[in-house]
């Protein structure tokens, strides 16, 4: 079984486990927010820059679980 394909089965497993459900959440909530923000201050951008470091740790936890 190749690394991608275990990766996949794991998918499914992600439904059941909370914290890295809630990465998700947070990685998608990030990216909308980013794209559909029409402000451009200092603070938003200060805002984005964390919440970017924030949904990267994420996903590299979700892709550590997934390719474990």
């Amino acid at each position: 079984m190749t690394l991608s394909h275990k990766g996949w089965h794991k998918i499914e497993d992600l439904k059941n486990h909370r914290q890295l459900n809630e990465k998700a959440e947070r990685i998608l909530k990030a990216g909308n927010e980013a794209l559909h923000e029409r402000v451009d201050t200092k603070v938003r951008q200060l805002i984005n820059e964390l919440s970017t470091r924030t949904m990267l740790e994420d996903l590299k936890i979700i892709l550590e679980y997934l390719y474990r």
